[in-house]
């Protein structure tokens, strides 16, 4: 048995929340990039910003969720009217308590570095029954939102997948749980928010605008 520290050997669970498939090892689909509105050369930094929040924070209908369907019949990338996306109805007093505005509308393209093959060899390390040792009580858990964008549903159907082919060859070795949150976007809100009493009056009410 490895010898671990206590800290290590206490440690009971590692979240993938809304996994993005590129930051786990799964190749992103070519025709169907993930953020083109971040690199378009005929928006402004604040377009840029208007076009992504409006994108990453609405609310989508997706007809494949009982049939993990990546095409898209399957996964849809138009956000649905009502309920509106999170962001640009946020009050901006609100936006600048739980945020860095002029971060936000810098918009410095990160690139992920490390390639997708590199990836999804940590990602089975992870699941493999060879490092169970290492945070013995340690599980995995997936939980991801129905109506998130089409690419954070794609990674936890991804994972779970991946999982099942583990099991199937008998090398899956870590406790593995897998949920799904109805009717959340990738803004579900957090238990452990810390904003002051009317920012958080302000949140309920409008941020998280469909409480889960």
């Amino acid at each position: 048995m490895l010898k671990v520290p206590f800290i290590a050997r206490d440690h009971q669970s590692f979240t993938f929340a809304d996994p993005a498939p590129d930051f786990i090892g799964f190749e992103n689909p070519p025709d169907k990039p993930y953020y083109p509105m971040l690199s378009d050369p005929k928006l402004d930094p604040m377009e840029r910003y208007v076009a992504f929040a409006t994108w990453l924070s609405g609310y989508y209908e997706h007809p494949g969720l009982n049939t993990r369907d990546e095409s898209n019949h399957g996964l849809s990338n138009v956000p649905v009217k009502d309920p509106p996306p999170t962001l640009p109805v946020m009050p901006n007093d609100v936006l600048e308590r739980i945020s860095q505005p002029k971060t936000m509308l810098r918009w410095e393209v990160s690139e992920n570095l490390r390639p997708a093959p590199w990836q999804l060899v940590r990602t089975k390390r992870m699941l493999h029954k060879d490092t169970a040792g290492y945070w013995p009580r340690c599980r995995v858990v997936v939980m991801w939102c129905e109506q998130t964008t089409w690419n954070m549903v794609r990674g936890a159907w991804h994972l779970k997948r991946l999982h099942e082919e583990m099991e199937a060859a008998g090398v899956a070795g870590r406790a593995f749980e897998w949920s799904s949150i109805p009717k959340a976007n990738h803004f579900v809100r957090p238990s452990g928010l810390r904003v002051d009493r009317e920012a958080r009056l302000h949140l309920r009410k409008i941020f998280w605008d469909n409480p889960e």
